[in-house]
């Protein structure tokens, strides 16, 4: 087992990965809402980008494990699956994305697809009260079953990102997809997860693939001090 004394080392000032600070999050957040109450034509839309951000951030999923891998591939796999009187194949829900019966209200909990592990069940990530919530509004705005195995977000990659790379200068920041996934591995390994909780979560293969997250600056173990306990004695003053 690894503890988290072990996981945290001292690498420089420089982060190997990109990811948003908390103050950066909010920023996205307030301006997706703002957007949200004031653009009655794009409410639409704004709704649909705020909960796929909401997503990647409370989850760490990858942008391919959300949206669907080509245009509507679930009505062809569906009718496929009738024809042959079987149910669709876990390989096969590798092309719809994240669907809303992916989301169990009841135990909190999300069923991911892992792209990079065919086969494989999904791997299930903790459901957080704020998406939580984000979701059954989302769903209740829409009107969308919450059983439903249609896909949640029917979009293209390309069109994400280039609705992300517009949104992103009007704050004055770096936004990608792939950033989430980093910011949510940053804040776990912050908030002391344990590395094989987050490598399940995140759905790495190896831990060494996870550990990237705990490495720290010198700046970032000040914190660690504190937990230090030192044998003192009298003296130590005059030292």
């Amino acid at each position: 087992m690894i503890s988290r004394e072990q996981a945290i080392r001292s690498t420089g000032p420089l982060s190997k990965y990109k990811y948003f600070r908390q103050d950066e999050i909010a920023l996205i957040f307030a301006e997706l809402e703002r957007r949200v109450t004031e653009s009655v034509r794009r409410e639409k839309y704004t709704r649909r980008y705020r909960l796929l951000i909401n997503v990647l951030y409370h989850t760490g999923a990858r942008i391919d494990e959300v949206l669907p891998a080509r245009d509507k591939p679930y009505k062809r796999l569906m009718k496929k699956g009738k024809k042959k009187g079987r149910k669709v194949a876990i390989n096969d829900l590798n092309t719809l994305g994240l669907r809303p019966i992916d989301f169990d209200f009841e135990s909190d909990m999300v069923h991911l697809i892992t792209l990079k592990q065919k086969g494989r069940p999904p791997r299930s990530v903790p459901l957080s009260p704020a998406l939580k919530t984000s979701v059954q509004s989302y769903l209740l705005w829409f009107g969308i079953p919450s059983k439903s195995t249609d896909p949640l977000f029917p979009m293209r990659r390309p069109t994400v990102e280039n609705w992300l790379k517009k949104f992103g200068p009007f704050l004055d920041l770096d936004i990608h997809p792939h950033k989430f996934r980093h910011t949510f591995g940053h804040t776990a390994a912050r908030s002391g997860i344990y590395p094989g909780t987050l490598k399940k979560w995140m759905g790495h293969r190896s831990v060494q693939n996870t550990m990237v997250y705990y490495d720290v600056s010198g700046e970032e173990t000040k914190p660690e001090m504190a937990r230090m306990k030192f044998v003192t004695w009298a003296s130590n003053e005059n030292l």
